[in-house]
């Protein structure tokens, strides 16, 4: 309103190529799982963020994290929590990180003992042993699954097979398993029944009156294991 004019005057801009690409975010795990895809320790799994695309405008967020799987069990899997987000705004999509296969409990060896666990002196006898898994399952082993007893002495006598006879899946190692037995000296002679009768024929092998038969039943032989039932009667 005084006449003055306004003197000519300039601003700097630039034009570029805009970033439209998400991050991108990564997981690991460690350890790695063995052969079979188990582990038999605690699994840490991580995850990083970075940003891609022929545009980077740069991370501006970056809050992504990871767990560590301690439970045992097959099939586990973690997704990262929190978020990672590039200057340009556009936010990584969330990633898992699966098939996480955790057994840290050792196989089970039981040992089978025929005839309930006694035998007779010298008596040939074998007994065997057979391994379970619950989780990952028994590797194959190469150990004999059969156990000569020794019954060459009379006595309770113990069988120890040793640690590490079986695997798992996941590398656990059996632990030693021991069973006992008794070797005895076994009656192999029968009972014997004896009759008698009342009153005794005369000389001429008669009675002249009613005759009364009696049985009794006793244990005989070197081993004597005694008369479980005896139910004899005349």
């Amino acid at each position: 309103k005084a006449g003055n004019s306004s003197k000519e005057v300039t601003t700097t801009y630039e034009v570029v190529e805009g970033d439209t690409t998400k991050p991108v975010i990564t997981g690991s795990r460690a350890p790695l799982p063995n052969s079979f895809g188990w582990n038999n320790t605690d699994v840490t799994v991580s995850f990083s963020c970075a940003d891609t695309g022929s545009v980077q405008s740069g991370i501006d967020i970056n809050t992504v994290a990871g767990e560590t799987v301690t439970t045992e069990g097959k099939d586990q899997s973690v997704t990262n929590t929190g978020v990672c987000t590039d200057v340009a705004g556009n936010t990584a999509d969330p990633v898992t990180v699966s098939n996480i296969n955790i057994d840290k409990t050792p196989p089970v060896v039981t040992i089978t003992l025929p005839k309930n666990g006694k035998y007779g002196l010298n008596e040939s006898v074998t007994a065997t042993w057979s391994a379970t898994d619950a989780l990952s399952e028994v590797e194959d082993s190469k150990a004999p699954k059969t156990i000569k007893i020794d019954t060459t002495s009379k006595g309770k006598k113990k069988i120890t097979l040793p640690p590490g006879l079986v695997k798992d899946k996941a590398g656990n190692s059996s632990e030693e398993v021991t069973a006992t037995y008794e070797v005895v000296e076994v009656d192999t002679t029968k009972p014997v029944i004896t009759g008698s009768r009342d009153p005794l024929p005369n000389s001429f092998g008669w009675n002249n009156n009613d005759v009364t038969v009696s049985f009794s039943c006793e244990d005989v032989g070197l081993v004597q294991s005694g008369i479980v039932t005896n139910t004899v009667a005349g």
